[in-house]
């Protein structure tokens, strides 16, 4: 299984050298995510992650979150981390840079209390419902006035946007530009 992953990602990565798309992407690839037919519907999120989620965090937790390679969310939020499928993308949004970090990979599906005693550290806060993550590819960091356009339609206040993407959300993120390296081991 994780030599078939590492094969994808170098198959990708050769196509992005070589400057071979798909076409969906401004001619530059990105590999499907195979996750089941209601995770793929093409409609304005609300706040369930139908193709991919972002995950927020602080400068401090931001960190932990790489440590550790896990992405949490307070409880309240345990429906939505519930519905991120293993394979499914996500992001990293920092709320005091203001910054987007990716491109992530869910590793597992999302569940409470993977890691229990997380972030407890680096917050006064608790962040139960988790997710385990890999990088897919590194890319820059994305600041909010780059980005912002791709998910204007999850913004229900200024500054304050709900965490589920579409798949057309995930493909308008302009991090392929930004990309600089691609893990294949």
């Amino acid at each position: 299984m994780a030599e078939e992953m590492s094969t994808n990602k170098l198959v990708v990565f050769l196509l992005l050298l070589q400057g071979i798309g798909d076409g969906r992407r401004n001619g530059i690839p990105f590999r499907e995510i195979k996750v089941s037919a209601s995770l793929c519907r093409n409609r304005v999120p609300s706040n369930s992650p139908d193709y991919g989620a972002i995950f927020m965090a602080s400068n401090s937790t931001r960190k932990e979150c790489f440590e550790r390679e896990i992405f949490g969310l307070p409880s309240e939020y345990a429906d939505f981390v519930m519905k991120v499928k293993n394979g499914m993308p996500l992001f990293l949004f920092d709320f005091q840079e203001r910054m987007l970090y990716g491109v992530f990979e869910a590793t597992s599906d999302g569940a409470m209390n993977i890691v229990p005693d997380a972030y407890r550290s680096t917050s006064n806060r608790k962040f139960p419902a988790q997710v385990r993550f890999s990088t897919f590819w590194h890319c820059d960091p994305l600041p909010e006035n780059v980005f912002g356009d791709a998910i204007k339609e999850n913004y229900f206040k200024q500054f304050k946007f709900n965490l589920g993407l579409s798949r057309d959300q995930v493909f308008s993120l302009p991090f392929f530009p930004h990309c600089y390296c691609l893990s294949v081991f």
